[in-house]
């Protein structure tokens, strides 16, 4: 078994244990665990600033929400923030480091069906990060001065019209040569 392979298992069990235990106290120790190992693999304090950075906007997002929620049906407020949000950064940054420390082609090996699958959606996820990153460039491009907050919300709309027909179409021609590979057997 090479060493990639074994890191995709040993974050497997990781994230299942995340998902599975509801003792704060353990979640706090394995993501100290993890961010002991994160950082032993070489990360730098940026780095781990713009994986926090990236999830924080989801993280309050969600975390409002259990507080709406909570505060409608009389639940315990804080014990499920701090058990979603434990479990959501154990999860990300068991994802960096086993970003960091395994190569994910590498690890599912085993299955060509899994590696295939794997370059499709990730050349999916680069290119529409490209398209985004045009997209801004083409809205600072043609701007002259900053727009209001409705010219934001038009160009935003648009943005995500163009991504949902994007997508849907990607998926239909994905779906054509999945089946044209037999994939879809039924």
């Amino acid at each position: 078994m090479n060493k990639d392979r074994l890191y995709l298992i040993l974050t497997t069990c990781g994230i299942l244990l995340v998902s599975f235990v509801n003792s704060r106290v353990i979640l706090l120790f394995y993501l100290s665990f993890i961010l002991i190992f994160y950082f032993a693999s070489g990360a730098k304090g940026e780095h781990f600033i713009s994986q926090f950075l990236k999830i924080l906007p989801f993280s309050l997002i969600l975390s409002f929400a259990y507080i709406v929620h909570a505060w409608l049906h009389n639940l315990p407020l804080l014990y499920y923030i701090e058990l979603f949000n434990l479990r959501l950064f154990s999860i990300v940054f068991t994802l960096a480091l086993f970003r960091r420390v395994a190569d994910p082609v590498k690890a599912l090996s085993f299955s060509r069906s899994l590696v295939y699958i794997f370059i499709l959606t990730y050349s999916q996820a680069k290119s529409y990060m490209k398209t985004y990153r045009d997209f801004q460039l083409v809205r600072e491009s043609r701007m002259i001065e900053e727009g209001g907050f409705k010219e934001r919300v038009r160009f935003f709309r648009r943005m995500l019209e163009f991504f949902f027909l994007k997508s849907i179409e990607h998926s239909k021609a994905v779906s054509m040569a999945l089946k044209a590979r037999g994939f879809f057997t039924e």
